[in-house]
């Protein structure tokens, strides 16, 4: 009798570890998620931006750019040809001195 309770003990005790250590599988399978996606926002952070080339998609992973001024980027650049030189986007509305020196490493032409 007390060596099937011994037993019993242990069959518990071991299926209380596993189901334990089950529970921690999903959050590190979504730490790992996390991580890959701050890798590829710190990489998109890092990538050059070119006012000629760029979609709209692309404009908007610079620092305060979004959507509309995206838009107006392109807007612009359909008006008047390709950009010169990176303080041409002063004269896209909603664009100003600020954007362009937060992003002024990533900008190209």
């Amino acid at each position: 009798m007390k060596k099937a309770l011994h037993q019993s003990r242990h069959v518990l005790v071991a299926a209380f570890s596993i189901a334990l250590a089950a529970s921690f599988l999903p959050s590190v399978a979504q730490a790992n998620e996390l991580t890959s996606q701050s890798a590829k926002q710190h990489n998109h952070q890092l990538a050059k931006v070119s006012l000629n080339n760029a979609s709209v998609e692309q404009l908007e992973t610079l620092k305060g750019v979004g959507h509309k001024k995206a838009q107006a980027i392109v807007k612009y650049r359909q008006q008047i040809g390709q950009f010169v030189e990176v303080e041409q986007l002063l004269n896209v509305k909603g664009i100003g001195e600020k954007i362009i020196q937060d992003n002024l490493a990533r900008l190209t032409i």
